[in-house]
């Protein structure tokens, strides 16, 4: 056995003085680190291939009130034990650069859930090379060889309140990442109300249920997710298109409320709600923000907002959804593939939940002949590859169609309901005519 490896006593009658004082500064670090750092809830694992040491060391470490030590007299079983026990500090004894425990110190920092593990190195003074190698891989301190009892206690206790402490920072910065995250949540919820809210603002002034507008978003999410756009991407489509007929807040009564066909002038007044929709929806200029950021409590220290990029689609798809693939929509008479990809979606759905919608004025039409005035539209009103998508997923468009009836939704019992369930007829809102 290599005597100067032996630990010594020497010190042992100074140990209980020493760690007092010691003990004085770690009473007043913050409650929860004294409370990690307590040595009753600390793991120590020793790994010494003296065995005369593991003694000396388990001995030290007891009588300072350390209860849960574990060791290892091979250094190959370490990493077995690091994993099992996960040790709130290693102490390794290493004597050259070429010795086994360097490649346990190695493996340690190489191992993403073992790197941050303090290692504590029971060194040679006469071997300096080892010592560099050792800082290289990352070591968290020394104790030479022979160890003094209290210079093993300090260094221990150092290292451990380190750890007490790290270990509270990440606690706390995991902490803030769930606010955070919870946060963000709630925001994202109180996102989707308002949009929901000003979706329905619209809708409600010619739909009694509301629902066209979920019907639509529902139409638009199937037909971009059969198109190939990414799962993120489908969502905001699905989200945006809900408010494509928000325009017609702008359009008065007489005109959005009339029974029956429109006249030459109120058609054109009708037609408007596409360019006030994309007025109401288009981002604020810079005049408007400055004036909002006057009015906010942190204005002075709160930058340009970014555009929204739902509302930018919301505002894109409120403009284009009533173009034409023949370049005889509006209002921009657009034709071909210069209306936007999400115009040309909309247009499908948007007509599609027209047709087959009962309205105060008209009945549904047909599930069959709805389908068949969205074919015959195809290469003339619509977008050919758009409505081929739209058919083949047909059963999914179903479904949306039978979940979300506007006779679902008012309670009212009617043939063409295909075997639902409904309540017997209740009260409705006013009457109201179709979607324009």
């Amino acid at each position: 056995m290599n005597k100067t490896r032996v630990m010594t006593i020497d010190r042992i009658d100074n140990l209980v003085e020493d760690t007092d004082a010691d003990r004085s500064v770690a009473e007043r670090l913050p409650s929860q680190v004294r409370q990690n750092f307590s040595p009753q809830n600390t793991k120590i694992l020793i790994v010494d291939q003296e065995s005369i040491n593991i003694e000396l060391a388990t001995f030290y470490l007891t009588e300072e009130g350390y209860k849960q030590i574990y060791s290892t007299e091979a250094p190959q079983r370490a990493l077995t034990l690091i994993r099992m026990h996960r040790p709130d500090c290693v102490l390794l004894a290493l004597t050259t650069p070429n010795a086994s425990s360097m490649k346990v110190l190695e493996e340690v920092r190489r191992d993403p859930e073992l790197r941050n593990t303090p290692v504590i190195l029971f060194t040679d003074p006469d071997h300096p090379d080892a010592r560099l190698a050792a800082l290289e891989l990352g070591v968290n301190d020394f104790v030479s060889l022979p160890v003094d009892a209290s210079e093993l206690l300090f260094r221990l206790r150092n290292t451990l309140t380190s750890k007490a402490l790290r270990d509270q920072l990440a606690n706390y910065s995991a902490q803030l990442e769930r606010e955070v995250q919870q946060r963000t949540v709630e925001l994202e919820v109180a996102r989707l109300e308002a949009l929901n809210c000003l979706a329905r603002a619209g809708e409600y002034r010619d739909d009694d249920t509301g629902e066209h507008v979920l019907r639509v978003g529902r139409y638009v999410g199937i037909i971009a997710a059969g198109l190939g756009f990414d799962p993120q991407r489908v969502e905001l489509l699905e989200q945006s298109a809900q408010l494509h007929d928000v325009g017609k807040i702008g359009i008065p009564d007489a005109v959005l409320l009339k029974p029956g066909k429109l006249d030459t002038d109120q058609r054109d007044l009708m037609r408007k709600h596409c360019k006030i929709g994309k007025s109401i929806l288009r981002p604020m200029t810079d005049e408007e923000w400055q004036h909002v950021r006057q009015r906010l409590r942190w204005g002075p220290l709160v930058e340009r907002v970014p555009e929204s990029p739902i509302m930018s689609l919301a505002s894109l798809i409120a403009e284009s959804h009533h173009e034409r693939w023949d370049g005889k929509g509006y209002p921009l008479g657009l034709a071909g593939e210069e209306i936007p990809i999400e115009g040309r979606i909309a247009a499908v759905a948007d007509v599609f939940d027209a047709v087959s919608s009962k309205r105060p004025y008209k009945d549904s039409m047909p599930w069959d002949k709805s389908l068949e005035l969205i074919q015959n539209g195809s290469g003339s009103h619509f977008d050919p590859h758009v409505v081929e998508v739209f058919f083949d997923h047909l059963e999914e468009v179903r479904r949306v169609y039978l979940e979300h009836s506007d006779d679902i939704v008012r309670g009212v019992r009617t043939e063409k309901n295909h075997g639902y369930v409904r309540r017997s007829p209740t009260p409705l809102m006013s009457r109201r005519p179709a979607h324009r």
